[in-house]
């Protein structure tokens, strides 16, 4: 089983996971197909493997090529009732305007994640969902089953909810939000209510919060993370990387023995995971 980071950062996120022959993305908030193909190629997988796509939420930086993606591929994607729903209504805003995401509400391939089933798309991977604390109408995260490996997904949440760690505590692997520095936050230039905004209970996880969840979660029994949506403004990977096992190593876990801790890269080039 194979875990491909294509781009995770505030500006784009988009995720590849499955076999050399097969498997889902997770968002498609790359700057454009080229992109998207640029990163597949990069870990020896062809775009033709990409048997679905699921979404966690309408924010342009999961969706950003939506349009694009259903236009030229016809995959089935699947999201919420509610993201379709907020997808609809910014589709139609945009429609005048050719933004990549116009439209492609209208598209017959788009389905809500209740319907899914893994015989539709020709590829046997266990898909579950779980919601998460952003605003947006209908946020989730996923947990990935395949070939008896496990991956939990959450990324944009202010707040861990019992509902999220139950979902991610058994996975063999988790990649979790690492957003913000809580000192560059407040230091930055983003502006006060931008500011409470991302620390806020409907934002993003800080260092901190993703520190205290590797913690529990490794203590579950979680072997291996990966932090992602680090944000290119007030968080750096090493920043994410070195608080996080900091938090592990101030509770007696060794890295990478106990646990093997890495940061996703902001765009395609490092970011492969084989389980």
């Amino acid at each position: 089983m194979r875990f491909v980071s294509i781009c995770s950062s505030s500006s784009g996120n988009c995720t590849y996971i499955g076999t050399n022959e097969a498997g889902i993305l997770v968002d498609v908030g790359v700057s454009s197909m080229t992109m998207l193909k640029r990163g597949l190629d990069g870990a020896g997988i062809s775009q033709d493997c990409v048997k679905a796509l699921f979404i966690t939420h309408e924010h342009t930086d999961h969706i950003h090529s939506l349009y694009g993606f259903t236009k030229t591929t016809r995959v089935p994607v699947y999201m919420t009732a509610g993201t379709m729903r907020a997808v609809e209504r910014r589709s139609i805003g945009r429609a005048s305007r050719k933004d990549n995401i116009g439209m492609a509400y209208r598209a017959d391939f788009l389905h809500l994640l209740d319907e899914y089933n893994a015989s539709d798309i020709g590829f046997d991977i266990d898909v579950t969902y779980f919601p998460t604390p952003h605003d947006a109408e209908q946020s989730v995260g996923f947990r990935f089953e395949l070939d008896g490996h496990s991956i939990g997904y959450c990324t944009d949440l202010g707040y861990v909810t019992k509902e999220v760690f139950a979902a991610l505590k058994t996975c063999e692997f988790a990649f979790i939000e690492a957003n913000y520095s809580e000192d560059m936050l407040k230091n930055g230039t983003y502006p006060p209510y931008l500011k409470k905004r991302i620390s806020g209970p409907s934002g993003h996880l800080s260092n901190a919060q993703c520190g205290e969840l590797a913690v529990n979660l490794v203590k579950s029994g979680v072997t291996r993370l990966c932090l992602g949506h680090v944000s290119e403004r007030n968080n750096t990977p090493f920043k994410a990387l070195e608080h996080v096992r900091g938090c592990l190593a101030d509770e007696g876990i060794r890295t990478p023995s106990d646990c093997i801790v890495s940061v996703a890269p902001a765009v395609s080039g490092g970011g492969f995971i084989n389980l």
